[in-house]
């Protein structure tokens, strides 16, 4: 049986090849989450972070299609983006209070009292002043102001390194 060739098992994947798989794999989906959730909390605005696969930016970077300073940023890039929306999950019951925080009785006296008309007195004001406020009270306003809120929050936070990176450079 000369001509017949024996086909021989791959070789088994070393444990550094397993783990970076492993990694490779969670990159990718906070990547993917994270566009997501961008997406979500910032509709139509330009994604602070890669649209691309962060395996496809893996490959491109073992495969020398980009040098090690462009893979570094665009990892980074990832990282800050999924790290600022995880944080900014402390900031939503903060938003949220902010919203329903111009129902509190003695803020809404306190604008009652600035925009009361000259015959009125503060509780009939008061209460015009609530009923004028929780007209505009809705489901979607009051989700699209904390998300509003919630993206302002992650920008700030992706943008911090950015501005110490600047001044040190500077400095």
């Amino acid at each position: 049986m000369p001509n017949e060739q024996r086909s021989t098992p791959p070789p088994e994947p070393s444990e550094q090849q397993v783990a970076f798989a492993c990694l490779e794999d969670l990159g990718d989906a906070l990547q993917r989450v994270s566009s997501a959730a961008w997406q979500q909390i910032a509709p139509g605005s330009a994604a602070p972070a890669e649209d691309v696969s962060l395996r496809d930016v893996v490959q491109s970077y073992l495969h020398g299609r980009i040098d090690e300073t462009e893979f570094r940023t665009r990892v980074v890039r990832t990282q800050r983006l999924a790290t600022a929306l995880i944080s900014s999950l402390s900031q939503a019951g903060f938003a949220a209070y902010q919203q329903v925080g111009r129902f509190d009785p003695d803020e809404v006296e306190s604008h009652a009292a600035i925009g009361k008309k000259w015959h009125e007195g503060v509780p009939s004001a008061s209460w015009r002043t609530y009923r004028d406020n929780i007209g505009s009270l809705d489901q979607a306003s009051v989700e699209a102001r904390v998300l509003a809120d919630l993206a302002e929050y992650v920008r700030q936070l992706i943008d911090e390194p950015a501005r110490q990176e600047q001044v040190g450079a500077d400095g």
